[in-house]
């Protein structure tokens, strides 16, 4: 369960993210360079990498959210 939420929020984070970065793309470098980025094999390989980034940071936030937690809570419960 705990890998399908973080893959579901890592493909919401992503399409988000990639709304942004689109626009951003557009505004910075010009409609020549998104025309490159809209193109088939790209678009999927910017995808795959924002995809997997956001999956590792809310893999490994979680992971130490967890740990700070489980320290917290066993420190409160030996007093």
């Amino acid at each position: 369960m705990k890998w399908i939420i973080i893959g579901l929020l890592s493909l919401l984070f992503t399409f988000f993210d990639y709304s942004i970065g689109i626009v951003e793309v557009r505004v910075v470098y010009g409609v020549e360079t998104l025309k490159i980025l809209s193109s088939f094999p790209i678009n999927v390989i910017y995808l795959a990498v924002i995809f997997v980034t956001e999956f590792l940071v809310l893999y490994f936030l979680q992971k130490k959210v967890l740990d700070i937690y489980r320290k917290w809570k066993s420190f409160h419960s030996v007093r």
